[in-house]
Formats: C-alpha cells, structure tokens, sequence
C-alpha cells in the first residue's frame, strides 16, 4: 500500500516537472517507464513521445529505460512479440551503453524465439522467426564487454534455437 501511496504522490510532481517548458527530461524518464511499469502504456506513449521531440536522438540518454520498459509490457503480453521488438529496435538504435544495447539484442531474440510457437514446426515462419533470433545473439555477441551472465544466457538460447532449426529441417525433410 506504500508503495501505492509514495508512487500517486510522487506521479503528480513528475508530472508537473514534465509539464513546464522546457521539460524535464529525467522526469519524462521517470514517468514514462513507472507508466510503462504499471500497463498504462497509453500514458507512456504519450510522454515518450514528448520526450523524443525534446530530444529526438537521445543526446541526454532519457529514452533507453522507457523503451525498455515498453519492450517488457509487450514481450509479457500474448501474442505482442513485434510491438516488443519494435520497442528493443529502439533501445538498440539510441542506447549509447553497449551492455543495455546486448540487452536489448537478447530480448529481441527472446521475442522472435518465443513468437516461433504460434506457426507450425514445418512451416517457413517458424524457421524465419529462428532466423530472426540467431541474427539477434549473433548481433549480441558482436558486442565488446557484455557481461558473462548475459553471454551465457544468450549461448543458451543460441542452443535452443540450434535444436529448433534442426527440428525443423528433420521435419521438413520427411515431407
């Protein structure tokens, strides 16, 4: 209940902070990702973008954390793989840290790997959305100084995507 309450109270100052011209960047951070951490994804759309037209290429670094928050709502909505991955492309094309941009590289190959599962095991969608995951790892492992916990992860997922693509191809051949 505290953190309902510290969270309202706290909401109404950021938002005035955000209001006054010029706007506060860090607020416009701050809000837009406790939005996007709480699904009122219409609220952080609108105050992303804001931010984006105070600074359209993220100069300040106050667009990564909201974009990756967006990316986690949709990666955990059903079936809202590709508005996932449009949100990670985003992290990836202005993040200025490399570790968060492997970060989002890796859940831009979670979101093609776990969208495989809504097409056949036969079918080309399912081997393309693999594909789609391996460029992700590949990309993610081009990356200098990524930390060994996300390597390991990301040579995890590179396994399974490995076994996915070789059952595919075994059941492709028996056709």
């Amino acid at each position: 209940m505290q953190d309902v309450l510290a969270f309202h109270s706290g909401l109404s100052e950021l938002q005035a902070k955000f209001k006054a011209d010029p706007p506060d960047l860090e607020a416009g951070r701050k809000l837009a990702t406790a939005y996007a951490n709480r699904g009122k994804v219409s609220l952080a759309k609108k105050v992303i973008r804001k931010l984006e037209k105070a600074d359209p290429e993220n100069k300040a670094g106050r667009l990564t954390e909201p974009y990756l928050a967006m990316g986690e709502y949709y990666l955990d909505e059903e079936e809202k793989h590709k508005v996932a991955i449009r949100w990670y492309t985003k992290v990836v094309e202005h993040a200025s840290q490399p570790e968060t941009v492997a970060q989002a590289h890796y859940r831009i190959a979670v979101a093609y790997f776990d969208s495989r599962t809504q097409h056949a095991e036969k079918s080309n969608k399912f081997a393309t959305k693999l594909l789609a995951a391996r460029e992700a790892i590949d990309a993610l492992q081009a990356i200098d100084g990524v930390p060994e916990e996300l390597q390991s992860q990301a040579k995890d997922l590179a396994d399974s995507v490995s076994k996915d693509l070789a059952l595919h191809e075994k059941l492709k051949k028996k056709d």
